[in-house]
């Protein structure tokens, strides 16, 4: 069992390597902070916008819709995940 269990771990591992490794662009189109570790953030991925509310332990999902094409986001910040 000792010997399938190793060239599962090689496989997997040199399956992983060859994986592309994806690259996605968030964009965070607003934050407003409602308590001491709590707030609601606005953020674009891959054309859907979400809003999120976050807190100290849980990060919930509050509405998600196809973002407009024709307006450009005021102070946007980017990070790539």
């Amino acid at each position: 069992m000792d010997g399938r269990r190793g060239v599962m771990a090689r496989l997997a591992r040199l399956i992983a390597r060859w994986r592309p490794k994806a690259r996605v662009k968030i964009d965070v189109l607003a934050a407003h902070p409602l308590a001491s570790g709590l707030g609601v953030f606005v953020i674009e991925v891959d054309g859907r916008r979400t809003v999120l509310a976050a807190g100290s332990h849980a990060i919930c999902v509050l509405a998600a819709y196809p973002a407009p094409r024709d307006v450009e986001p005021e102070g946007q910040r980017t990070a790539t995940v």
